[in-house]
């Protein structure tokens, strides 16, 4: 351990002059048994404060057992060869800082707040990690993202209220979500969306819908409807449709109907585009009935025509028998 020692001269000058930059205090790892043991058995316990110390660069070899193997990592990327010369700042002539490390357990308590800043921070642990507060916990980021990310193959949970009795509220500019796999949702309550703005769906495999209770559904715009496939519906209990208008064009309908019930204030039908209407339908019924009644006159006038033409017949042969007999008695 460095120590200081006090500078000769007048009794009240209180300055202290150190021997090093730093101060350490360093215990080798014990044998079980409490004998006497040197310092190259490895480390046990040390604590540095100051610049690096002459047991970091001596037990240099040993610097796993000093120094976390993510600064070991970044180090060596940054092509440092000694790297305890930066393991108490960038600059091994200047910096200063505090090392701790142990062979065994490090345990802090304090009774009141606790405050820890820092710079860029990094914790690794290897085993469980558990954070637990028996108040609000808040990570917050106010200068860039928070990423959660688990091992591969492994589960990420987030349990609302531990019985699943607490609220879930996701507050975001845009949501993204990429499933790789199966998607399953259960909601055991109502549901409320409220969307503005449109919405696009694709579906790339079959779409089944089951429903066991009222559906209502409103459209205040268009709705386009194009079915590529052929399209089969069936209704068990029944239909009932109301339509301020309707229009279709059909290539070719086939359907059988064994009770219709229709009433059409106004109906179009396109065949190559005709219109009808009910008062149509009536006065084309009636049309129909009168050319009916004109055909069955006409046939009575048929019948009249060829019964004056059989008795134009009787009376010209009755004349032409008439004239011969008046012949006959003429030459008598």
């Amino acid at each position: 351990m460095a120590l200081p020692t006090r500078p000769t001269g007048s009794p009240s000058v209180e300055a202290l002059n150190y021997q090093t930059k730093y101060t350490y205090f360093y215990i080798p790892k014990t044998n079980t048994d409490l004998t006497a043991t040197t310092d190259d058995k490895g480390l046990g316990t040390f604590l540095r404060l100051g610049g690096y110390s002459d047991q970091e660069e001596t037990q240099k070899a040993d610097q796993n057992s000093f120094y976390p193997k993510k600064f070991i990592d970044d180090e060596k990327a940054a092509s440092k060869t000694n790297i305890f010369e930066t393991a108490a700042g960038p600059n091994p002539a200047t910096s200063h800082g505090i090392l701790l490390a142990c062979d065994g357990r490090i345990l802090v308590k304090a009774g009141e707040k606790m405050y820890v800043e820092s710079g860029p921070f990094h914790q690794k642990t290897n085993g469980t990690h558990t954070l637990e507060a028996s108040g609000e916990t808040v990570i917050k980021s106010t200068g860039g993202k928070i990423s959660i990310v688990s091992g591969t193959g492994k589960d990420i949970l987030l349990d609302a209220g531990g019985d699943s009795k607490g609220d879930f509220q996701l507050i975001a500019q845009k949501s993204t979500s990429d499933i790789k796999g199966d998607d399953s949702t259960t909601r055991h309550g109502n549901t409320y969306s409220l969307h503005h703005g449109r919405t696009d769906s694709f579906f790339l495999g079959g779409k089944s819908a089951f429903s066991l209770a009222g559906s209502f559904a409103l459209t205040t715009g268009i709705d386009l409807t194009i079915k590529v496939g052929f399209f089969f519906g069936v209704y068990i209990a029944g239909s009932f449709t109301v339509s301020a208008m309707s229009m279709s064009v059909t290539g070719a309908s086939f359907s059988t109907t064994h009770t219709n019930m229709e009433m059409d204030s106004l109906t179009f039908k396109t065949g190559n585009v005709a219109v009808e209407t009910a008062a149509a339908k009536a006065h084309q019924t009636a049309v129909i009935s009168a050319m009916a009644q004109v055909e069955c006159n006409t046939g009575n006038i048929k019948t009249t025509a060829e019964t004056i033409n059989s008795n134009n017949r009787i009376l010209e042969s009755c004349i032409n028998q008439m004239s011969s007999e008046i012949g006959m008695k003429s030459h008598l």
